[in-house]
């Protein structure tokens, strides 16, 4: 029922609370082709993998259909990191293909000339995708990566980069069953408020979820903390308390 309900998500703000109260003493016509299979494998070759490419064909068309509705894999990163995730579960290297994505945006926070070179409208588009396949080829780079940022740099879509990456991981993230929780603080949490709140949010796992949980300083919410886990969204800020009775107070009478 709704008041069962009502009270259930009632208790768990309470449980959230203490665990940080205060002690007393305190793409697509062009990407679509990137993504084509192979025809030029002899018959006898495709018939002893009929069987594994039709398996890997429903997993990739599954994980594609889940991966429409969550949260924070939308726009262009969004249709960029679902396609590319749903031709690496087609070659079984959806890890593999993590890791480079990752390498990639790792190297572009560690190298301003790389970033820019992503983030550069003035290049052409298709000297960029010379250069960055180039680039990709000589590190050893699987194929699909490497076809994949070509595919990128030709729509002009590299400066989507670290957004892609990180759509993709939120992929990865629900195919392994992990759920992702964000709480954001005042100031560093301690060991025991983190174990509290880990308790408190695995309330809201299904089974055979697993939590990951990070942590993220913000001097300007004050004091409480702030927690987003999905669509789910807790703000027991002092700030956002500030902000609440604010909206109330301007509301006409």
């Amino acid at each position: 029922t709704n008041e069962h309900t009502y009270q259930k998500m009632l208790a768990a703000r309470r449980v959230l609370y203490l665990a940080f109260a205060p002690t007393r003493t305190s793409l697509f016509p062009r990407t679509a082709a990137m993504f084509s299979t192979d025809n030029s494998k002899p018959a006898s070759a495709k018939k002893g993998k009929a069987s594994v490419t039709a398996a890997t064909s429903e997993t990739a068309k599954s994980t594609f259909n889940a991966a429409i509705n969550i949260a924070g894999v939308t726009g262009a990163a969004g249709r960029y990191a679902k396609a590319l995730f749903s031709a690496a579960a087609k070659e079984n290297s959806v890890d593999k293909v993590a890791e480079e994505l990752n390498n990639v945006t790792e190297l572009a926070s560690k190298s301003k000339a790389f970033e820019y070179f992503l983030k550069d409208p003035t290049i052409a588009k298709l000297e960029k995708k010379q250069r960055m396949t180039s680039f990709l080829q000589e590190a050893k780079y699987s194929a699909l990566t490497t076809q994949f940022f070509g595919a990128m740099a030709e729509n002009g879509r590299l400066v989507e980069t670290a957004n892609v990456a990180e759509a993709y991981g939120r992929i990865l993230s629900q195919q392994r069953g992990e759920v992702q929780a964000t709480v954001t603080t005042a100031q560093e949490p301690s060991a025991d408020q983190l174990k509290r709140l880990t308790k408190a949010l695995s309330g809201y796992l299904k089974p055979g979820e697993k939590l990951l949980l990070k942590t993220r300083v913000d001097p300007e919410i004050l004091a409480g903390f702030k927690i987003d886990m999905g669509e789910k969204h807790f703000d027991l800020s002092v700030l956002g308390r500030i902000q609440t009775l604010k909206r109330i107070a301007d509301e006409p009478i």
